[in-house]
């Protein structure tokens, strides 16, 4: 059995989840949130139907702040978020650069709609390091397993 997977270890992901403040993609808070400059810390998306985390990841890193990479995701075309958006658009081509000329092809128009099919999470990690947040985001990834990030 894996680590993560133990009874035990249950509390883990419980006290992750306790810990994401989630938000309504419309509110000032979101809003004011994304346009922090200095922000940093994780991001979590979760289908608003199931509930379900389906993508974990890291804003803050050198000089992008956690707003300006989550609306990299917000935006209808981004070059940063190639995977997550074929991925959602459940386009299965091998090769990315072919689902990427699918997505702004067929979905691009759309993203803005199908993004707000997702609520968006965020865990402020503030006084966090390069190599703190990645740890923290792989050890969210390998304790959430979210479906989007394999």
């Amino acid at each position: 059995m894996a680590y993560f997977d133990s009874e035990k270890n249950k509390s883990i992901k419980q006290e992750i989840l306790n810990d994401i403040k989630w938000y309504n993609q419309e509110s000032e808070d979101f809003k004011k949130m994304i346009n922090d400059k200095k922000s940093k810390g994780l991001y979590f998306f979760r289908e608003k139907k199931t509930r379900e985390i389906v993508y974990v990841g890291v804003g803050g890193l050198f000089l992008q702040s956690l707003g300006k990479r989550l609306k990299q995701y917000i935006r209808p075309s981004d070059e940063g978020t190639k995977s997550f958006k074929c991925k959602v658009c459940q386009i299965t081509d091998d090769k990315v650069k072919n689902n990427w000329k699918k997505f702004k092809k067929e979905y691009q128009k759309n993203w803005k709609e199908k993004f707000s099919e997702f609520e968006v999470g965020v865990i402020l990690c503030t006084d966090y390091e390069y190599r703190d947040l990645r740890f923290e985001e792989a050890f969210a990834i390998a304790v959430l397993k979210p479906r989007y990030n394999f």
